[in-house]
């Protein structure tokens, strides 16, 4: 079954978020219960170690790239730096 939702994917943290509008809050959802979602123009898929053929691979959601004999996968990240210069 396929949902229309609007999602956020922190990728700081790799979570998947919707917002509820009644609450005002953003809900996080379960990673292991999804496979894939569609996101600005990607498909993510839901890889972790027992995914097959995955190697040693971390958990989390991938960009497909391609698809094919051989998949390609885009990993999103971003890293914070604490900068002791800028420090009050």
């Amino acid at each position: 079954m396929v949902y229309h939702v609007p999602l956020l994917l922190d990728i700081a943290t790799g979570v998947l978020l919707i917002y509820d509008p009644s609450t005002l809050y953003y809900i996080e959802l379960n990673r292991q219960k999804i496979g894939w979602f569609r996101l600005m123009n990607y498909t993510f898929i839901h890889l972790h170690p027992g995914f097959p053929n995955s190697g040693h691979i971390r958990d989390g959601f991938y960009a497909l790239l391609s698809a094919g004999a051989v998949n390609l996968y885009k990993s999103f990240s971003k890293t914070f730096k604490d900068d002791p210069s800028s420090s009050g």
